[in-house]
């Protein structure tokens, strides 16, 4: 549903959180690289997800806002980018955002390892960076098209 749409704000929120979890490496693909961005607002939007852990996953988008006005009395968007990896490593000591961080590391490796159908993994790049040959035959329609 709408309710889980991303504004632009979390959104950019969000991919920079990814690349500082997932950062690109000269012979690997990053968060942007495998667009974990977009899939991971694919799986926000469908309605057979759980509202909760969808909730979760803003929520946690709007506490790091919240963090980063309290410790840094700035938003997390126009933060430096050494600050915004040591608030995430801040984050990552408070219950919440250590549950959210590995929240967020899970839809990323579903968008490195998913096929390119759903999104992630454009052009099959987390398949061929980890040597993979998926099984046959692969999905021809997103599964939603089966509902």
């Amino acid at each position: 549903t709408s309710r889980f749409k991303l504004t632009a704000s979390q959104r950019q929120r969000l991919e920079n959180v990814q690349d500082i979890l997932f950062p690109s490496e000269p012979d690997a693909p990053g968060a942007r690289d495998i667009n974990a961005a977009e899939y991971l607002q694919a799986v926000l939007l469908d309605p057979r997800m759980d509202p909760e852990e969808m909730d979760f996953i803003i929520n946690g988008l709007n506490w790091l806002e919240e963090e980063a006005l309290e410790r840094w009395e700035k938003s997390y968007n126009n933060m430096l980018p050494l600050e915004k990896e040591m608030l995430i490593e801040h984050v990552s000591g408070l219950d919440w955002g250590s549950s959210w961080l590995s929240t967020l590391l899970l839809f990323i490796f579903e968008a490195l390892l998913s096929d390119p159908l759903y999104g992630g993994n454009p052009d099959g790049i987390g398949w061929k960076w980890l040597g993979y040959t998926p099984g046959q035959p692969r999905p021809k329609k997103k599964y939603d098209a089966y509902l």
